[in-house]
């Protein structure tokens, strides 16, 4: 995708949460049932109680340290990365730093040295991968995410398959096709949407719909850092809202 129109669709995408900020955190506000599994998945291999520092890389609204609270007996320490700040609950307890991921990807390639995170027993990305225009920039954030866990510490990522479910794919394909009348300079890539939010037509966000074969793609471009744990589909009524990958990252040898 060219930089012109990575651009356009992330500064969309941030003004569709700074506008619709609260109206979006309300629907925002219990654990997902895929969670619930990557907790499992990790307690059964003797990692969920010992972790000790996370990092929630596009944070929202910190619910995923809510889901922590409720599950731990003592949260961890977490350092939570995001832009948009009218998300964050009053009085947060973490460690937050305001950093635009997906522009500092678009123009940088990276986000090494630019995340202020410690080496963490978990790194995960829940609610972002699809905001990431361009494979070339979810492959550097993989990479990325993998510099700040420690070795033997785990990356999840969840992946939104919106199209699976009817009514989000239909919507989707008309407020793609309002968008793309409205800008015109957009090129769009094969998967990637523009969806509304509510009943409005002036706010978008940009939204890519993952195949298996494309996470196959990230799981295999990051092998020699990180081995997979497990890999599943959960959320929504369907249940395959979402798929999951789980990674373990290698020791250095």
């Amino acid at each position: 995708m060219d930089s012109v129109s990575s651009h356009i669709l992330n500064e969309l995408t941030t003004e569709f949460y700074r506008r619709n900020a609260e109206s979006f955190s309300t629907t925002r506000s219990r654990a997902w049932d895929g969670w619930n599994q990557c907790a499992g998945i990790l307690r059964e291999r003797g990692a969920w109680t010992s972790i000790a520092r996370v990092a929630d890389i596009g944070c929202g609204n910190l619910r995923f340290k809510a889901f922590l609270d409720d599950q731990l007996d003592e949260c961890p320490e977490i350092w939570a990365v995001d832009n948009c700040t009218s998300l964050l609950p009053e009085a947060a307890r973490v460690h937050f730093q305001e950093l635009d991921i997906v522009k500092t990807l678009i123009e940088d390639g990276t986000l090494e040295g630019k995340l202020r995170v410690p080496p963490c027993d978990l790194v995960c990305a829940f609610g972002v991968m699809h905001h990431v225009p361009d494979a070339i920039n979810r492959k550097a954030l993989f990479e990325s995410m993998l510099d700040i866990t420690r070795p033997r510490g785990h990356v999840i990522a969840s992946f939104w398959q919106f199209m699976n479910d009817d009514r989000i794919a239909r919507k989707a394909l008309e407020t793609t096709k309002i968008a793309i009348d409205a800008y015109p300079d957009i090129a769009l890539e094969q998967d990637d949407y523009l969806l509304g939010w509510q009943d409005r037509d002036d706010s978008f966000r940009y939204c890519h719909h993952f195949d298996a074969q494309q996470i196959d793609e990230l799981a295999d471009h990051v092998s020699a850092l990180a081995e997979p744990v497990s890999r599943f589909e959960a959320d929504g009524k369907s249940g395959n809202l979402n798929a999951y990958l789980i990674l373990k990252k290698k020791e250095v040898r």
